[in-house]
């Protein structure tokens, strides 16, 4: 029965490997066409509402690339045993420089993300910085750390990265292994041994049971409301302007019409909007599995350009078809999810390009 569960996982599998060796270039991917097909950045040179939103988009993939790191809880529990695994809560009265520890394997690790977009040396130097950071807090916090270890000695302290792709970083830990056990402190054992691992560490059996975990997982259906929706309208009233000029090439003349699907597109974006701010902090997984597709049909659509030629709602079902079936091919999205997602996703598009309809204003 588990060798059936582990085929049933493997098309799950692919997705955490792509997570995993693709993230970072495909969040730096996303980043950059953002601030490039921003018209008043492009532009003007600046917008504080635009500029803000990247801002917010920056601090959301910092939070997201820090849950996959957390992520390992799961996959450290499938390592060591669930009751061989003790979490250090930082809230109240933690931070020593790790987020978890096994007593039974003599492990303690320690989760860092670093903020995206950033080049492999950059995310190198901080995660070294990380290292030195929070081997200091492990060092310094002896005292605190006895009560935790009582008279068990780490013999490893791990830093669990979503992304490790420098040998730089391995020589760094090296280093800091010999400073640490020159130190002779209680709770470092003499084999001690400071390493950096990242999802490909972990056994692959442990990975798609995990994966199979997520199988129980439903898109969550986060309507926007009117209250939401009006503030959200007063405070983008340029999205909404370029919304109503290119949704006005499908509707013609008819104000009353235009004016209700200009209200259905805000709804459908800021229901995407809900949903994935869910799933970001509650399945940071398939979260970053589904934002991976929308930004690299994205950058298709923006690479390419809409059709010379062709009616409005065609172009609109070509788009959302293909957005749909690349939405479906993850693991556990529905119809119905998809759906919602890819018509969130349109709005978005049609608001902030690429998307748009004959003829075009090529000035723009």
């Amino acid at each position: 029965m588990r060798d059936i569960t582990i085929v049933q996982a493997e098309d799950e599998i692919e997705i955490l490997d792509k997570i995993s060796d693709n993230l970072s270039d495909t969040l730096r991917a996303g980043y950059n066409h953002l601030r490039a097909n921003s018209p008043a950045i492009r532009h003007s040179g600046g917008d504080i509402e635009i500029e803000a939103k990247l801002h917010n988009i920056s601090l959301r993939l910092l939070d997201a690339l820090e849950e996959v790191g957390r992520r390992g809880y799961g996959l450290l529990q499938d390592r060591h045993g669930p009751l061989n695994i003790h979490k250090v809560p930082a809230r109240h009265k933690g931070d020593h420089g790790l987020d978890y520890y096994s007593l039974e394997d003599q492990v303690s690790y320690q989760c860092y993300a670093v903020q995206e977009p950033c080049e492999v040396a950059d995310r190198a130097d901080k995660q070294k910085a990380k290292i030195t950071t929070d081997l200091r807090k492990f060092c310094a916090n002896k005292t605190e750390l006895g009560r935790l270890f009582g008279s068990v000695q780490m013999s490893r302290w791990v830093l669990v990265v979503p992304l490790h792709d420098s040998s730089q970083v391995n020589a760094h830990t090296t280093a800091k292994t010999t400073e640490v056990k020159a130190l002779g402190l209680p709770h470092v054992a003499s084999n001690f041994e400071v390493m950096i691992q990242d999802v490909e560490s972990f056994d692959s059996t442990s990975r798609a049971v995990r994966a199979i975990l997520r199988r129980s997982i439903s898109l969550p259906v986060q309507p926007a409301s009117s209250q939401q929706i009006e503030q959200w309208s007063e405070a983008s009233e340029s999205l909404v302007t370029t919304l109503k000029t290119k949704l006005g090439k499908r509707i013609g003349e008819d104000e009353e019409k235009l004016s209700e699907s200009v209200g259905e597109a805000i709804q459908w974006f800021l229901d995407r909007e809900n949903t994935l701010e869910t799933l970001r902090g509650t399945f940071p997984e398939l979260h970053e599995a589904l934002m991976g597709v929308i930004l690299r049909h994205g950058q298709r659509l923006s690479l390419y350009g809409p059709p010379a030629d062709g009616a409005a709602h065609q172009i609109l079902r070509v788009e959302l078809e293909a957005l749909m079936r690349a939405l479906k091919e993850i693991p556990n999205v529905t119809d119905a999810g998809a759906h919602q997602l890819a018509l969130g996703t349109l709005a978005d598009w049609l608001m902030r390009c690429p998307l748009d309809f004959p003829p075009y204003n090529h000035a723009s």
